[in-house]
């Protein structure tokens, strides 16, 4: 079996030079960059200080020679393996859960969602002292919570923890904060591209009037079968029907300018709108 350790550098590695913008509603931006020093704490390493010597020398602040920076050169210089964490006593359900859910995949899906959370601290109670907002992604019975940091002293927001789990951390606000894009760049030393703008208010537009347009295409269809039942077509309602059939796939096809459409058809919330695709003969028949 690979080393899972040098997979999730791997998949971690593909953010480095990074940065993702989120524009928020309430007027707040959230500028996230990605840098090596912060894989190891996301993962929870720190955690397992007690078990091994080079994580207790990473964790010491006055002592350079191990740094969350090299940690994992440090670790397979000593041929200390996943596998060796794993038996280590220190080991919990609560590590398996944060190193084997921590994929490439994973972290895109989390930093694509329209919406976040703001961390609410309360002392004595909370260790986490950094967070200020949570993204969620939810896969199967976990709650998958990447928590953005805020440093104090170089004023910039920063990959603080992951954290899956079977509930939400209670430390959420109540209310979601929506996001009205994301804008993600990646940054060289010769240059800083933008890869992508993902217009969460434009899809969210977009998805509620198809969402409207379809449940009255579908009362409107139940009506209209009625009526054929009795032998009293209606030709207003025909038209009717026709018009928000041609509104549907208008949305449809803006829509997919915007987001991956195969992924956002296969959400089983809008298994109502593939349905009406397939059987428009708009989509093919799976």
């Amino acid at each position: 079996m690979d080393n899972l350790l040098e997979i999730i550098e791997s998949d971690y590695a593909k953010f480095y030079g990074n940065e993702y913008i989120f524009y928020l509603k309430n007027n707040i931006t959230i500028n996230l960059k990605f840098k090596k020093e912060n894989l190891p704490h996301l993962i929870g390493l720190h955690k397992l200080s007690e078990c091994y010597s080079e994580i207790r020398q990473m964790e010491d602040k006055n002592d350079h020679t191990i740094t969350p920076k090299n940690i994992f050169e440090i670790l397979r210089a000593h041929n200390i393996d996943y596998d060796n964490l794993k038996s280590s006593s220190g080991w919990t359900t609560h590590l398996q859960n944060r190193m084997e859910n921590f994929t490439y995949k994973k972290l895109d899906s989390i930093l694509r969602k329209a919406t976040m959370f703001g961390f609410i601290y309360e002392e004595g109670k909370t260790k986490n002292t950094k967070a200020k907002y949570v993204l969620i992604d939810k896969i199967q019975e976990l709650f998958l919570q990447f928590y953005i940091g805020y440093d104090e002293k170089t004023k910039e927001y920063f990959p603080n923890s992951y954290v899956p789990n079977n509930e939400k951390d209670p430390n959420l606000s109540r209310d979601t904060l929506k996001i009205i894009r994301t804008e993600i760049y990646n940054e060289t030393p010769s240059e800083r591209v933008k890869i992508e703008t993902i217009e969460h208010e434009k899809i969210r537009e977009l998805t509620q009037l198809i969402k409207e347009n379809l449940t009255s295409y579908n009362n409107k269809n139940n009506q209209m079968y009625n009526l054929i039942k009795e032998d009293k077509p209606n030709e207003d309602m025909l038209k009717e029907i026709n018009s928000l059939i041609a509104e549907i796939i208008k949305s449809y096809k803006e829509l997919a300018e915007y987001v991956n459409i195969d992924i956002f058809l296969n959400n089983k919330s809008n298994g109502k709108l593939k349905r009406f695709l397939e059987s428009a003969r708009i989509i093919p028949i799976s």
